[in-house]
C-alpha cells in the first residue's frame, strides 16, 4: 500500500507546481511572463518613440537588445530593457570585443557609475553613505560608487582631499593635502578597513 501512495503523491505535487507558476501571474504583467529577461533581439526590430521608450510590435519590450558592427556579427552596442525602459547596464564594444564604455540605467534614468576603463571622478558632496553590517557604503546616484572622489578647499581649485572607492568601499588611498599642495596624511583602506596611515 505505501509503494501505492508515493508515486500518487508525486504525481499530484508535480501537477500542482505546474497551475500554480500561471495564476500567481499578477493581472497586467502578462508582458512579463510573455517576454523574459533572458528575451534578446536585434536592437533595429524594437521602435523607440519620442518618451524613450523601446517597442516590439507595439509593446514595451523587456529582454536584451544587441547592435552590431556593419556586416558583421561583433556587437558594439547591447542594452538592458525593462517594461520598455533602458534598465540595468548598456555597454558599448569596439571591434575586437572590448568593452569601451559601461553605462547604468534605472527606469530610463540614467546612473553614475563609475565603472568606467578609468573609473569617474566626482566631488565627495555628491557621494551617499549607507550603513550595511557596520560597513560605511558610498553610492553615486544609488550605484555603488567605484572611482574617486575629491574636496577642494573653499574657492580654490587646490585639492583638500582625495578618496579612491572599489564597489561603494574606500580602497586605495585617501590623501589629505595642505594649501600648498603638499600631503598631510595618506591612509591606505582595502575593502573599507583602514590598513594603513602616513603623517
Amino acid at each position: 500500500m505505501r509503494t501505492y501512495l508515493l508515486p500518487v503523491f508525486l504525481l499530484l505535487l508535480i501537477s500542482c507546481g505546474d497551475g500554480s507558476s500561471k495564476k500567481s501571474t499578477p493581472e497586467g504583467s502578462s508582458n512579463m511572463s510573455e517576454q523574459t529577461l533572458a528575451d534578446t533581439c536585434d536592437c533595429s526590430t524594437l521602435q523607440i518613440d519620442s518618451l524613450g521608450n523601446h517597442l516590439r510590435n507595439g509593446q514595451p519590450f523587456t529582454g536584451t537588445c544587441v547592435s552590431y558592427y556593419d556586416g558583421s556579427e561583433t556587437k558594439y552596442l547591447e542594452k538592458n530593457i525593462l517594461n520598455g525602459l533602458l534598465h540595468g547596464k548598456v555597454e558599448y564594444f569596439d571591434k575586437s570585443g572590448e568593452s569601451l564604455l559601461q553605462e547604468f540605467y534605472e527606469d530610463g534614468v540614467q546612473k553614475r557609475s563609475g565603472n568606467q576603463e578609468n573609473g569617474l571622478t566626482c566631488d565627495c558632496s555628491e557621494l551617499q553613505i549607507q550603513t550595511v553590517q557596520n560597513m560605511s557604503v558610498y553610492k553615486l546616484d544609488d550605484v555603488p560608487f567605484t572611482g574617486k572622489c575629491e574636496k577642494h578647499y573653499e574657492n580654490s581649485s587646490q585639492l583638500y582631499m582625495e578618496s579612491s572607492y572599489k564597489n561603494g568601499l574606500l580602497d586605495g588611498y585617501t590623501v589629505y593635502y595642505n594649501k600648498d599642495g603638499s600631503t598631510i596624511l595618506m591612509e591606505k583602506y582595502e575593502r573599507g578597513e583602514l590598513t594603513s596611515s602616513v603623517h
